[in-house]
């Protein structure tokens, strides 16, 4: 059957699941990109040890487009033991945290222990949560698993058409793009676009400049290329007649996301002094 209306009498859990594959972010048509959809990080124990926590949360798998979409579920936080069944040798070792499809259960997978240690081979039905770098006996801290040694490996994904939230660009950067997805980036408290060229948003602040002998500053925005910005003068409650008070002429250049402006002495429009320090306010659309 290659059409079927969805909530009808007669419907099967395939047909079910296939309709679910086109409410994610879609991979391909009707194929939902595999991810996070909240929760589900992981952190050692209230104080390390052997054991692990991963937060609840809400996970999406798919593996094939006839297969349809498999949401997984954990409503509440569990605790998942890696040492006492599997204890360290003089070997170091990589773990996975997964969130196990064929099981519907979040699992440890275990690792081999080796000089230099390799992640183990999990299935596309496996979720990768998170990296455990296992520490040898004899090391500080063997037999304890503190966050310093767990790696986040969650990818994101995100109902389709809605804004996905992203802790980092590395987060962002490992999401499935389509012209048009959102994210608003914590890091950065701020959203940015993927416009099928890069990540396209508006950056702003406030900071410190020094000018030079011609009177110009240059700051930078953090983006990596700036299309258009305006500045404005921050300094505040500075008195008439102080060269602090200040006048911000346009914008001269950007170069990447350094972006450049020239600053007078508001009471006679002279140029400030090489070295002065002032405050500039920014905003600045572009590329992150």
């Amino acid at each position: 059957m290659s059409e079927f209306k969805t909530a009808a009498a007669g419907e099967s859990e395939a047909q079910f699941r296939q309709f679910l594959g086109y409410m994610f972010a879609q991979a391909s048509a009707g194929f939902a990109s595999t991810g996070v959809v909240a929760g589900l990080g992981v952190a050692q124990t209230a104080t390390a040890s052997g054991s692990v926590v991963v937060g609840r949360g809400m996970a999406v798998v798919q593996s094939s487009l006839t297969a349809g979409a498999s949401p997984l579920v954990s409503n509440a936080d569990k605790t998942v033991d890696l040492l006492t069944a599997s204890p360290m040798g003089g070997l170091a070792r990589n773990d996975l945290i997964i969130f196990n499809a064929d099981t519907a259960a979040i699992e440890a997978v275990i690792g081999t222990p080796n000089a230099s240690p390799t992640d183990p081979n999990v299935t596309a039905n496996h979720i990768k949560l998170a990296r455990i770098r296992q520490i040898a006996t004899g090391q500080p801290n063997a037999g304890t698993i503190p966050n310093s040694i767990i790696d986040d490996l969650r990818v994101m994904t995100h109902f389709y058409g809605s804004t996905q939230i992203v802790a980092n660009s590395t987060q962002r950067d490992a999401l499935p793009k389509y012209v048009g997805l959102r994210v608003y980036r914590v890091s950065q408290k701020r959203e940015e676009v993927w416009d099928g060229t890069g990540w396209w948003c508006m950056a702003y602040g406030e900071q410190s400049a020094t000018v030079n002998g011609s009177g110009d500053f240059s700051i930078s925005t953090g983006l990596s290329q700036i299309l258009t910005s305006t500045v404005e003068n921050a300094n505040g409650g500075a008195a008439v007649g102080s060269r602090q008070n200040i006048t911000v002429a346009k914008n001269a250049s950007y170069t990447g996301g350094n972006l450049t402006g020239r600053v007078y002495a508001a009471d006679d429009k002279s140029l400030l002094p090489n070295g002065t320090a002032v405050a500039i306010k920014w905003n600045a659309w572009g590329y992150a």
